[in-house]
């Protein structure tokens, strides 16, 4: 088995993301996702940290204590308890999903019967089998985020291009979009942010490993966000062109998109991680 990994910071000045490294179980991304802020005004802080910050290590110290083959869900659930324990001693309510520390991710454990994978929000998996099959997590965060980044391209147009004021009248639409949302039937889909409801709505899927070839796992900047549409057409994507180029070829077409989009984006290029497992 062949471990690559890659990390790019984009052109975020507070790096977010987080790896899960633990071989020769456990392995995925996590996507740090701050309480919503101005960007004069800074992230909340908790001890120096930012809550995306906060929230990703959470979620790697958790696996860092894992017990032999523990089981991805109740890993999971021992980093949403860390997040919940902030939460309560610092004054945060837990219905508010556009404050909290929160996190996307995308893990998986390997052993010899199965490879299971847990995943929410846009952080995602794709996996090649050795009949040729391909396969992929469905983004279940698509269409909120397409409605949010519509939003934003217009108020850039509005504000002629000037983010900070873009922000100023985004961040009471986010925040609304961020609680009816996160962890509801409306939304759809799972973070852990210290809300006990993640647990309805991570998906998990079971792959036999006998029968893969290659498993990458990557937060949302990793890949451009059209791609993330359909399953089957990313994953067909993304398998290429690692194939071909390994993983910094998948950033260098996602950076391409992204220099096109900059002048109506919240940012120039996102901050990416990822890793590939080749069975």
């Amino acid at each position: 088995m062949k471990i690559r990994v890659l990390y790019d910071q984009g052109s975020t000045h507070i790096p977010e993301d987080g790896i899960i490294f633990y071989p020769p179980y456990y392995y995925g991304v996590s996507d740090g996702i701050s309480g919503i802020y101005l960007p004069h005004e800074g992230p909340k802080l908790f001890s120096g940290e930012t809550g995306g910050q906060f929230a990703s290590r959470a979620i790697s110290c958790a696996f860092g204590s894992t017990l032999a083959e523990e089981s991805l869900e109740n890993i999971l659930r021992r980093a949403n308890t860390t997040i919940r324990k902030l939460i309560g001693t610092n004054g945060l309510s837990l219905q508010e999903s556009e404050l909290l520390p929160s996190a996307a991710f995308a893990v998986a454990s390997v052993t010899k019967k199965s490879i299971n994978i847990l995943q929410g929000g846009d952080s995602l998996a794709v996996w090649l089998m050795k009949d040729g099959t391909i396969g992929g997590t469905p983004n279940r965060v698509f269409n909120y985020e397409d409605e949010l980044l519509s939003t934003i391209a217009v108020l850039m147009e509005k504000h002629k291009k000037d983010r900070q004021k873009m922000w100023e009248e985004f961040r009471p639409i986010l925040a609304g979009k961020r609680r009816s949302n996160i962890n509801t039937i409306q939304g759809g889909f799972a973070l852990i942010n210290g809300q006990p409801e993640v647990e309805n709505f991570w998906q998990k899927f079971v792959l036999r490993p006998e029968e893969i070839v290659l498993l990458i796992l990557f937060s949302d900047g990793f890949v451009p966000f059209g791609w993330t549409r359909e399953k089957k057409s990313l994953a067909r994507k993304v398998i290429h062109i690692y194939q071909t180029g390994g993983l910094y070829s998948v950033l260098e077409e996602t950076r391409v998109v992204a220099e096109k989009k900059k002048s109506s984006s919240h940012e120039d290029y996102a901050e990416a991680t990822a890793i590939a497992i080749e069975f």
